[in-house]
């Protein structure tokens, strides 16, 4: 076959003319086709394919069957090898054989008589700590009498995303007089896929009195990851710290958020702020000028009357 390959840069070249190159491609003719209808074959049950890989969940296993077809003339002995996949996720498994009544044992290998038909169990287990995700692997098969020959299948494996996520809140600070109160919440993504959390920080009563700070607002979390952002809860305007008694109790409530939609722990995360009255030394020129308006009051009946 004859042909030209012409290649051109009008865009960065416009003045340069392309450049044509003749090539020319002979096919031989197939001499070994009748050799290649006696070679072992094999393919994989359930069969996969990149559009529609097998599924699977961390920590779960999953059963493949791995048909062998001898078409040769002559007994062979098969051995099957999962290449680009950890050896600890796979266990392959042949068949069973017998060296005396009663007394059965497993060889390394599938050994197939001529024209026969035979299957090698494999067994993927998924570690709980994989990440979700496409994975491939090459699954390899090694014929003893034909050492040279490749045969090769590929297995296609999604990996599916466990979600999981543990969240705690912590108090630090929650007595204070002018102070803010701080808060911690930690979150630790428990999960393979990366996650991404928002929080808000809602009063339940009292909504004017404080200002909610967090720090960072969004948490961006990795697999197997822990970080933790700082609530402040800052008491806005003194004019309404109580004057006497045990204080104000002010509470709140942390919501969590996950902006993707994935499912999150109903875990309520709410918490108090006490706000202290005010000291005594505050109070007391008060009382003073209750007792004086009283005495003051008092005194202008008693003059007026008498």
């Amino acid at each position: 076959y004859t042909y030209a390959l012409v290649v051109g840069a009008p865009q960065s070249y416009p003045s340069s003319p392309p450049q044509r190159f003749e090539q020319r491609l002979q096919v031989l003719p197939a001499a070994e086709d009748a050799d290649q209808t006696s070679d072992p074959t094999f393919f994989l049950l359930p069969p996969t394919r990149s559009a529609s890989p097998v599924s699977l969940s961390p920590g779960n296993t999953l059963e493949l069957q791995v048909l062998v077809h001898n078409r040769a003339q002559r007994v062979d002995r098969f051995r099957l090898h999962c290449l680009d996949l950890p050896s600890e996720w796979l266990t392959i498994t042949y068949p069973q054989g017998f060296q005396a009544v009663g007394l059965s044992l497993t060889d390394p290998h599938l050994d197939l008589n001529p024209n026969v038909q035979g299957t090698i169990l494999l067994l993927l287990t998924v570690p709980p700590n994989t990440l979700a995700g496409s994975y491939v692997g090459t699954l390899q098969l090694q014929s003893e009498n034909q050492p040279d020959l490749v045969l090769l299948e590929l297995l296609y494996l999604e990996v599916r995303p466990v979600y999981q996520m543990n969240l705690s809140f912590r108090t630090l600070v929650s007595q204070v007089q002018h102070q803010a109160g701080v808060y911690r919440v930690q979150a630790s993504n428990q999960g393979t896929p990366p996650r991404t959390l928002s929080f808000q920080a809602l009063p339940l009563d009292g909504g004017g009195l404080c200002t909610f700070t967090l720090d960072p607002p969004e948490l961006h979390l990795a697999p197997q990851q822990t970080q933790t952002a700082q609530l402040t809860v800052q008491p806005q305007t003194r004019r309404k710290r109580p004057w006497v008694g045990g204080g104000r109790v002010i509470n709140f409530a942390v919501e969590t958020q996950d902006p993707e939609g994935h499912p999150l722990p109903d875990i309520p995360m709410q918490g108090f702020l006490l706000w202290e009255s005010r000291p005594w030394w505050q109070v007391l020129p008060l009382v003073l000028l209750v007792i004086g308006s009283v005495v003051t009051g008092l005194w202008l009946l008693w003059w007026l009357l008498l």
